[in-house]
């Protein structure tokens, strides 16, 4: 029961986040910038998770976790988790640059899109059609709803993931996943707004409410001290 009630806030919260387009474009573009409200809120989220992963990463030890042949002591999935939601967050602040103030060395200068110290605005990405959105995308939709439906619904790959003990993520946080995805090309079809300005601010909404599912299966997994297959 209270699990149903969190899941129905953070659908709440997932939606009603995009009414921040109401507001008067100056102040919702404001909030949105760079390095602004919105967006440190999602960095603030993404270091959350992947602080939880690490704990759970810790917790884990004491499970036998096979590879086949190959046992591990610990879970690494969940350094993997965390590892990466990390990487996430000194994304979103360009690893401290404008927190810190310091330069954006020469090759990523010249290489980035936005002459920040980054990864995912190098030329290569913002060129190539293989940008960091779609791996972002691409790793969601199978981690996060494909796997845990052949968990649910398929008996060998269930026997594999438990195997490896890879941990599911539970169906929720597929479906809020998938709702916020859905809410944002359902503004860009329709055009809800006046400006690309308050598109982009719309994206940072998006990007800051993923950031809140995953520190919500972080968290989820915590409290449950669910280590191994989720289900």
């Amino acid at each position: 029961m209270k699990k149903n009630i969190i899941i129905s806030i953070l659908f709440i919260i997932i939606c009603c986040s995009y009414l921040l387009m109401l507001l008067k474009d100056n102040t919702f573009i404001e909030i949105t910038k760079e390095d602004e409200l919105i967006e440190n809120i999602g960095a603030t989220f993404y270091f959350l998770s992947s602080i939880f992963f690490f704990y759970l990463f810790y917790k884990s030890k004491v499970f036998d976790n096979k590879w086949w042949n190959l046992k591990t002591e610990k879970n690494i999935f969940f350094m993997l988790l965390g590892v990466t939601f990390f990487f996430a967050f000194g994304e979103e602040i360009s690893w401290g640059q404008r927190i810190f103030g310091w330069g954006t060395p020469e090759p990523l200068c010249e290489t980035n899109w936005q002459g920040e110290t980054n990864i995912h605005n190098l030329n290569f990405f913002m060129k190539s059609g293989l940008s960091f959105e779609r791996l972002f995308n691409f790793f969601w939709i199978t981690y996060c709803l494909l796997i845990p439906i052949f968990n649910k619904y398929s008996v060998s790959m269930k026997n594999i993931f438990t195997r490896i003990n890879l941990p599911i993520v539970p169906l929720w946080i597929g479906f809020l996943l998938v709702i916020n995805y859905i809410i944002i090309h359902v503004i860009q079809y329709f055009h809800f707004y006046n400006e690309n300005r308050i598109f982009y601010g719309a994206l940072e909404i998006k990007e800051t409410n993923f950031a809140l599912i995953f520190l919500a299966l972080a968290i989820n997994w915590v409290l449950e001290n669910r280590i191994g297959t989720k289900s």
